[in-house]
């Protein structure tokens, strides 16, 4: 269990420049299921964060290999939240364990 502290909490100091976990402004939303306004689906994307400028960024944790079926299924969390009015929408898919970040915007 130490040593899996240890090593998420240099995993989240990896990324302590982009904010993701700094709650002191913003909304931040885990695991919080959102439904698609124009196809009524419903999805969980791992981390939600919506800044204070009203933009928003979504990050999602893989710990296996690069996909592009993760690529796929955060652009869709990104085309729901821009059909839910969101006009400043990026994605993140973080690949815990390879400390690799692929962003897709």
């Amino acid at each position: 269990a130490d040593r899996l502290e240890k090593w998420l909490a240099g995993a989240i100091a990896d990324v302590e420049s982009r904010g993701w976990f700094d709650i002191s402004g913003g909304v931040y939303r885990n695991e919080r299921t959102i439904v698609d306004p124009a196809t009524g689906n419903h999805t969980r994307p791992d981390r939600v964060v919506v800044r204070e400028d009203g933009g928003v960024e979504i990050i999602d944790y893989k710990t296996g290999s690069m996909s592009q079926e993760h690529i796929s299924q955060v652009r869709g969390y990104m085309d729901s939240y821009r059909r839910m009015g969101y006009a400043d929408v990026s994605g993140y898919i973080w690949y815990l364990g390879r400390d690799v970040i692929q962003i897709d915007n």
